[in-house]
């Protein structure tokens, strides 16, 4: 499974909004996406991408949006589209796959995996370290697209508070 392509463009995308500056902070609105068909909670105005990963199981279109909260880390939300390859369609394959990336990933440490459910989908809430980062990460798997709500920070002091929010606010049109 090609979920190490895909977390690299999460990775580029926080890069890219830290080197972006930060964004201004205001009151939460909501991102709608109708393409990709879900909804968010955002404290600021996201950064927005669209990509086709080239996978060995066929392309993968990737919508990510980033969120800069300064010193504290940063907020992402991704989608890939996995209805036009070959991949397991088997949620629990999936969601594994890409547990065990996360972790093989920056020579990252597992902390805690929990198997959830959003609106009926399967999902996964996982804490993770590497050296300098802490990443919070709740992922749903519903319908060949896996859905991604990231907090990164500082391993000093943990994901930005924002993230409880943010990730609760995930809704998936049906």
């Amino acid at each position: 499974m090609r979920w190490i392509d895909w977390m690299g463009a999460a990775v580029v995308v926080v890069v890219l909004a830290c080197g972006a500056g930060a964004a201004a902070q205001s009151a939460w609105h909501t991102y709608h996406n109708v393409k990709y068909g879900f909804s968010v909670e955002t404290p600021a105005d996201p950064r927005i991408s669209e990509d086709v990963t080239r996978a060995s199981s066929g392309p993968v279109p990737t919508l990510s949006g980033a969120i800069d909260l300064h010193d504290r880390g940063g907020l992402i939300f991704t989608v890939a589209d996995y209805s036009a390859t070959t991949e397991s369609t088997d949620p629990d394959v999936v969601l594994d796959g890409l547990v065990k990336a996360l972790v093989q990933k920056d020579n990252g440490v597992l902390d805690s995996e929990i198997s959830i459910t959003v609106q009926g989908a399967p999902g996964r809430e996982i804490v993770a370290h590497t050296s300098a980062l802490q990443r919070r990460m709740r992922f749903v798997y519903l319908n060949q697209q896996l859905y991604g709500l990231i907090a990164v920070g500082p391993v000093s002091s943990g994901a930005p508070r924002e993230y409880e929010r943010f990730a609760g606010s995930l809704s998936i049109d049906r």
